[in-house]
């Protein structure tokens, strides 16, 4: 008995628990989970790709505010900015600082995590597929 076979065994009695019968071949099943699976690494694929530009956007909009905030280059500078202002006179400005270094934080923990899905879409195929139908199943 070889893997197919007890996947296709698996699939039917699945099927009869919740009293669905159906008629399909070993090579009908094996085609049809083939495309399913391809279609949810693509899917995968997409969303992370989506998410990857969102965040790259966040990151790029958050430098930009930061730098127009504190009227310097880099964020060095914005630190040696944030440590020479008087929070008493500019504490709005500070508080809005601290908030776009937070949105630039998560925007960069984001993007890596979406590299790692990216890059396990490519080289781990399988894993997608699984947790896939780990999710309905």
């Amino acid at each position: 008995m070889n893997s197919q076979q007890t996947f296709y065994e698996y699939i039917m009695n699945w099927l009869d628990k919740f009293n669905i019968s159906v008629e399909v071949t070993q090579s009908e099943l094996k085609d049809t989970l083939t495309n399913i699976s391809s279609k949810a690494v693509k899917y995968e694929m997409i969303t992370s790709i989506i998410w990857l530009i969102l965040c790259i956007v966040v990151v790029i909009i958050a430098y930009k505010v930061l730098v127009n905030i504190t009227k310097t280059k880099g964020i060095k500078n914005v630190i040696k900015y944030m440590d020479s202002v008087d929070i008493s006179k500019n504490g709005d400005k500070i508080l809005f600082c601290i908030i776009t270094i937070m949105a630039i934080v998560f925007a960069v923990i984001g993007i890596i995590s979406q590299v790692v899905d990216i890059t396990e879409c490519i080289l781990f195929p399988e894993k997608i597929v699984l947790e896939f139908i780990g999710r309905y199943l």
